[in-house]
């Protein structure tokens, strides 16, 4: 599964912080759909009639900023989802989600930032670990990336991709020949 794929499958799902107009709501719900259903242009539609009648919707622009990355564009996608944190700070998914769209642009440490404040607000999220073994792994931070790995096993043993990373890991770092 790539990157892009791995971030529309943990986008924000279900009307938290829908507003109670039902036409929000319904908006909303649709948006939600075409967008799991990869209709980009129809669910960014959908998502800006939400943000007309209530501007900050954070589901809606974190998921702008999904469908902007999807899109290829990339500067688009980080302002859309830190505009959804600046709402709902509280959103770990929308923290992930920012970790991988800066990593695509290696922004590395900016990256490491988002994926640790997503960590400190949902830290048995076995995927977030794993992330930020991959980040730190490519930021040259072996120690802390062999750590992220441990972390992510230890919450959920059954990731070999996972294992099979902090195996190369410690090849490479001569702790196990």
């Amino acid at each position: 599964m790539t990157r892009k794929q791995r971030l529309m499958q943990s986008r924000s799902r279900g009307a938290h912080g829908a507003a109670s107009d039902p036409a929000t709501a319904r908006d909303f719900r649709e948006a939600v759909q075409h967008l799991q259903a990869g209709r980009l242009r129809d669910s960014e539609q959908a998502h800006r009639r939400v943000l007309a009648r209530t501007p900050r919707h954070a589901p809606s622009l974190h998921n702008l900023g999904l469908i902007a990355f999807r899109s290829n564009a990339p500067l688009e996608a980080v302002d859309y989802i830190r505009q959804s944190l600046a709402v709902d700070p509280s959103a770990h998914t929308a923290w992930q989600n920012l970790a991988l769209v800066l990593a695509e642009q290696r922004r590395l440490d900016e990256a490491i930032e988002a994926c640790r404040q997503c960590l400190a607000l949902a830290p048995n999220d076995a995927k977030a670990h794993a992330i930020l073994g991959n980040l730190l792994h490519a930021a040259r931070g072996m120690d802390e990336a062999v750590e992220a790995y441990g972390q992510s096993l230890a919450l959920k043993p059954d990731q070999p991709k996972v294992l099979v990373k902090l195996g190369e890991l410690l090849v490479q770092t001569g702790k196990i020949a």
